[in-house]
């Protein structure tokens, strides 16, 4: 946990991890797997406000069944500045410039990855490599979610499984 952390904090840069510390956190997320067993429903929210609250806006969105362009359009600019910065603002203006200095939720970065999946302009290792980050900022954060989350955590994790499989 302390290696994940002190990865999170350096953004990955000029990192390196052997085989074993690797091992160590794919089995730290295969326990976390392992321990959620939550059946509960996601809640849908309407959105209608004209600055970006980061969590509530992911969240509406993962519940849209079609992502119009505007959507996808608007999901790609936050994943550019999660990229950049590793971190994002819990708001946001219509051109995407942060209104405050406040982080946003872990929560937002779930549903982050879950709506990156939908995105046919990511490529697949693009996508690996954002899962393979929310996922080490959310299991750092794993206290601070609730229910709903961690069913959103588990679904991630194992996306990420799924697709490092694919690319071995």
């Amino acid at each position: 946990m302390q290696k994940l952390n002190n990865l999170i904090k350096k953004k990955y840069q000029n990192s390196y991890l052997n085989n074993k510390e690797i091992f160590e956190i794919i089995k730290k997320k295969l326990t976390l797997i392992d321990q959620i067993k939550i059946n509960s429903e996601i809640k849908k929210k309407n959105y209608n406000k004209k600055d970006f609250y980061v969590g509530e806006y992911f969240l509406y969105l993962v519940n849209k069944k079609k992502l119009t362009n505007k959507d996808k359009i608007n999901v790609l600019k936050f994943y550019e500045k999660f990229s950049t910065h590793l971190k994002l603002k819990k708001i946001y203006d219509k051109n995407h410039k942060r209104k405050t200095k406040i982080e946003a939720e872990p929560s937002a970065y779930l549903y982050l990855g879950k709506l990156i999946l939908k995105l046919k302009d990511i490529n697949f290792y693009q996508k690996l490599n954002l899962l393979f980050k929310i996922n080490d900022i959310s299991v750092c954060k794993y206290i601070y979610l609730n229910n709903q989350e961690k069913l959103f955590l588990k679904q991630n994790l194992v996306t990420e499984l799924r697709l490092l499989k694919k690319c071995l």
